[in-house]
């Protein structure tokens, strides 16, 4: 049964926000704009993945102040969330601002959002993919067939007992958390987008205070009560990103900003 929604997990991961691509190019959004999004992904994960090791390394090297084993969990929760909301936020604010120029509408924000929540999900849901695939095909073929040495065959066999004998709903947690992931990317583009437009970076320093509350929210329940637990938090969340979507589709129909002013048939890229 684990396979069988570790597909479908899959699925979610990679089909969600493709079909979401597909919708909004058919409704007019740039390709270019969207891949732009992606690459500010990537490219913010550039920064972001050596800075989290370089903490790392820090606390353990004894550098930086110890931390109580007890406030240890909301630390690194809080830590991890603002690393991620700082190099995700500032990222999609300097590639709007000096590279998608003539980006400027809500529309094209969430065409963005788009782009970057999407290629996250795409990743995340090719790991998930190649994860299943070697479980499947460790459990049907002997692991000394594909080469696994006997020093390492008690490990294999441990990874083995913990996929194959986790929840079976556990994966389904796992793609649900991503549709919801995307959604949070959407609201933040709009978020940042509007920081562009009206010329206050506050906003994208609310859009990282955002980013950091949510994602300490989810490290920490999950450290905490574990992942049931961490999936119902997320959905209770998800208020805030709905109020920020609405909140900027508002301020975006009042200033003319809702919809992106065609100027000579040009594209946003």
């Amino acid at each position: 049964m684990v396979a069988v929604t570790s597909a479908i997990q899959v699925l979610l991961m990679v089909g969600a926000p493709a079909a979401l691509v597909w919708w909004l190019v058919r409704r007019g959004a740039s390709i270019g704009l969207i891949g732009a999004g992606a690459l500010t992904f990537v490219g913010s994960q550039v920064v972001h993945i050596p800075l989290n090791i370089g903490l790392t390394w820090l606390v353990n090297q004894s550098f930086m102040p110890q931390i109580p084993r007890a406030h240890a969990p909301i630390f690194n929760a809080v830590v991890l969330g603002f690393t991620a909301g700082l190099c995700e936020e500032w990222a999609r604010y300097l590639v709007l601002r000096a590279w998608m120029k003539k980006a400027r509408s809500f529309r094209e924000a969430i065409a963005f959002g788009a782009g970057h929540g999407g290629v996250e999900s795409a990743i995340l849901g090719a790991l998930v993919a190649l994860t299943a695939f070697s479980m499947v095909l460790t459990e049907a073929v002997d692991p000394a067939l594909l080469g696994v040495p006997p020093e390492a065959m008690g490990e294999v066999e441990a990874q083995l007992e913990a996929w194959w004998s986790m929840p079976w709903y556990h994966p389904l947690l796992g793609g649900g958390e991503r549709l919801m992931a995307i959604t949070l990317h959407l609201s933040f583009s709009a978020l940042v987008m509007r920081a562009v437009i009206v010329g206050q970076t506050r906003l994208v320093w609310l859009a990282v205070l955002a980013h950091m509350g949510v994602d300490a929210l989810v490290v920490y329940v999950m450290a905490t009560w574990g992942p049931l637990a961490s999936e119902g938090a997320l959905l209770a969340a998800m208020v805030m990103p709905a109020a920020i979507l609405v909140l900027a589709y508002r301020a975006s129909a009042r200033d003319g900003t809702l919809e992106r002013a065609e100027e000579e048939g040009e594209s946003p890229t």
